[in-house]
């Protein structure tokens, strides 16, 4: 298939294309009737640590929280790495290909609107060129703070919270 930027699909509970839909309408939806994908990236250093993201004040959905290393939509006609390699030079400005992202699992992700997220591992030191129109900040987290700022109810998205409990039970320690 060919990417259509601006477009997504919309998959079915078992992650199959059923349609498409352009992205501002699923920024604007609520509904838990239609499902889409997304990509996240856990970007570690070589000391162990996260990289998260603070979303930009202008964000529609969660502006200012704390949020994985790298999201985004899945474009329609695009695959899961494919969709993670270019939100990742989009938004961390780092040169990054589909193989050097490691695939750790697939999920649905349950908030303000559902998602099927496909969530890939990245190590890299920086330096990082954050697009500040997406981005606020970034930062490197040891897992107890992140474990720290998840359990204080901090700034964080819902997706973010669901996907690093997956990441700490399946992947670390």
């Amino acid at each position: 298939m060919v990417r259509t930027p601006g477009m997504m699909d919309l998959v079915d509970e078992d992650d199959n294309v059923i349609g498409t839909v352009g992205e501002d309408e699923v920024s604007l939806q609520k509904r838990r009737d239609r499902i889409t994908r997304a990509i996240c990236v856990l970007v570690f250093d070589s000391r162990g640590r996260v990289l998260l993201q603070r979303r930009s004040a202008r964000k529609y959905r969660y502006p200012l929280c704390w949020d994985t290393s790298v999201g985004g939509m899945v474009d329609s006609g695009e695959g899961y790495r494919e969709a993670a390699a270019r939100e990742t030079r989009e938004e961390l400005g780092i040169p990054v290909i589909e193989e050097d992202l490691a695939a750790l699992f697939r999920m649905r992700f349950h908030s303000d609107i559902e998602e099927w997220g496909a969530v890939f591992l990245l190590r890299h030191n920086g330096p990082f060129e954050p697009d500040h129109d997406e981005v606020e900040e970034i930062r490197f987290f040891t897992v107890d703070e992140v474990e720290a700022l998840i359990r204080s109810k901090g700034d964080v998205t819902p997706a973010f919270s669901q996907l690093f409990a997956r990441y700490l039970a399946e992947h670390h320690r």
